[in-house]
């Protein structure tokens, strides 16, 4: 019995095959129908061409797929496999696999929200993180505290925002798509006619000033300084888009990075690629670190109940590349809650009369607070 190990490359998208009986490693063909995080890896066990089993180390797409509302459809348990005597055989014909959704592509995202303009809702209501919100307005020494709302998507909670922070202009909308974007004024330009918001009306104070929205790639820091400044915000809201980014690939950067932490140590300003791909949670957190202030909250809900484990405290949970700032300094973890989605665990009846109980889903909110560690935006004197 051969045994074969299969790993997605992150950055080719490649399957690789070794096959231990011939101590060969093969390149294959794409993993485009793979629905697999790229830091995921797979192994088989097979005789010949017939798979017994399959691990699967991470199921990070599969569990976004499902919260995004897609339905996958099965990869075919009777691909090929390369073998000695078939050495000729590709391993996948794409027509037996649906194409995994890529997520870190803004056409993906431009498609969906013009196919599918009503509110979607991510993980729960818009009211789901109001008592984390309330308090962190609550305990904030800014007496206009700026929110920032990443990855608003057609989300109902940019409306609800507007509803609790007085000044409309105090909340910043962000996306990826510009599609996403475009819905969001212009429902926000009919709301403020109606003068409604979540069929409720605006009694907090809430002006005819608009929200601001803006199109961004939170991932790229050109993008994301043209259109925030430094130091601005005080709460970020993240309703799950830290769950999307984290279905992204990883990456290399270039270094030394445009954000950095202040460092009395000289640094080489040779220009250079990173010299390992890193995570875009990571990227993501060096972004939100800039745009805010000290003590400022990241309020995030997840389904995961490890997103964050830059702020374990652990040196290994996070990146150690000179010319990059270590996300463990820049975050720390204020506090962490299970939450449930309302209502009662629901039952199915199968087909032969097979009853499946299904609990609530369980999701997490995690309220992270900026440290004191100043960062600076190399070359901004100039």
């Amino acid at each position: 019995m051969g045994r074969w190990w299969c790993g997605v490359d992150a950055g080719v998208r490649w399957v690789k095959i070794l096959d231990y009986s011939v101590g060969r490693r093969r390149k294959i063909g794409p993993a485009r129908g793979l629905a697999f995080s790229p830091r995921v890896s797979c192994r088989f066990h097979a005789t010949n061409t017939r798979i017994i089993s399959r691990e699967y180390q991470d199921n990070e797409i599969s569990q976004y797929h499902q919260l995004a509302g897609i339905h996958e459809k099965k990869v075919s348990v009777g691909l090929h496999l390369l073998t000695p005597h078939q050495p000729n055989m590709a391993l996948m014909d794409e027509s037996q696999v649906d194409m995994p959704p890529s997520y870190g592509s803004q056409e993906y995202w431009n498609k969906r929200f013009a196919t599918e303009r009503e509110p979607f809702e991510w993980l729960g209501a818009p009211d789901v993180l109001d008592p984390y919100l309330r308090d962190a307005l609550h305990s904030n020494i800014d007496p206009k505290p700026e929110v920032l709302h990443i990855g608003c998507g057609t989300s109902n909670l940019s409306y609800h925002l507007r509803t609790i922070v007085n000044e409309p202009e105090r909340v910043h909308n962000l996306d990826y798509s510009e599609v996403a974007i475009d819905i969001g004024r212009k429902r926000e330009q009919e709301l403020c006619t109606e003068e409604r918001f979540e069929d409720q009306q605006v009694t907090s104070g809430a002006t005819s000033e608009s929200m601001c929205w803006d199109a961004v790639d939170m991932l790229d820091h050109q993008s994301f300084l043209r259109i925030c400044k430094p130091g601005a915000y005080s709460i970020i809201m993240d309703k799950s888009t830290s769950d999307s980014i984290s279905c992204c690939d990883d990456v290399h950067i270039q270094l030394p990075y445009t954000i950095d932490i202040w460092s009395g140590s000289p640094t080489s300003m040779d220009l250079r690629s990173s010299p390992e791909r890193i995570h875009p949670l990571h990227i993501l957190a060096v972004h939100m670190a800039v745009a805010t202030k000290p003590g400022a909250r990241w309020i995030a809900l997840s389904y995961s109940n490890d997103r964050f484990p830059f702020v374990d405290g652990l040196y290994s949970s996070r990146p150690h590349i000179s010319g990059f700032p270590d996300t463990g300094q820049l975050w720390k973890l204020l506090d962490k809650r299970e939450v449930q989605e309302p209502g009662k665990d629901s039952v199915d009846r199968l087909d032969g009369g097979r009853v499946v109980h299904r609990p609530r889903s369980t999701h997490w909110v995690y309220i992270l607070q900026r440290t004191e560690v100043p960062l600076f935006v190399r070359g901004s004197h100039i």
